[in-house]
């Protein structure tokens, strides 16, 4: 029994954590770095976008009243909250789908090594 080569039994734990906390906290309890840090920082970012959206069409809408003869406001953003917001869908549910993944691969590598008897049940 070679130590160095025993792997530890994946859990749903990245997966949890991915869904719950933040894109990418997953890929990090995998010690995914790259990956991690592109999921969480492209989620913050397209995330942000919809709130910084959302506060200038909260602003433009209570302001409305207030103006006179203002009218409808040419510029409302909302195609850009509303790419914004699909981004931050997509982002979240490809690194859910990525995180799946690796921990996939990670538990048929180690079924397989318990098969061939290279790693005793270390739960």
């Amino acid at each position: 029994m070679n130590i160095t080569n025993e792997l530890k039994k994946p859990n749903a734990a990245p997966m949890i954590l991915s869904a719950l906390v933040l894109p990418g906290a997953g890929q990090a309890m995998q010690k995914r770095w790259m990956p991690a840090l592109i999921f969480s920082f492209s989620f913050i970012l397209c995330f942000g976008a919809v709130c910084i959206y959302g506060i200038k069409i909260i602003y433009i809408f209570y302001t409305l009243p207030f103006t006179p003869d203002s009218g409808i406001p040419k510029e409302l953003p909302l195609s850009k909250v509303l790419i914004s917001f699909v981004l931050s869908i997509l982002i979240y549910i490809i690194s859910l789908i990525d995180t799946y993944l690796a921990n996939l691969r990670l538990s048929t590598k180690w079924a397989k090594n318990r098969l061939n008897g290279n790693n005793p049940d270390s739960c």
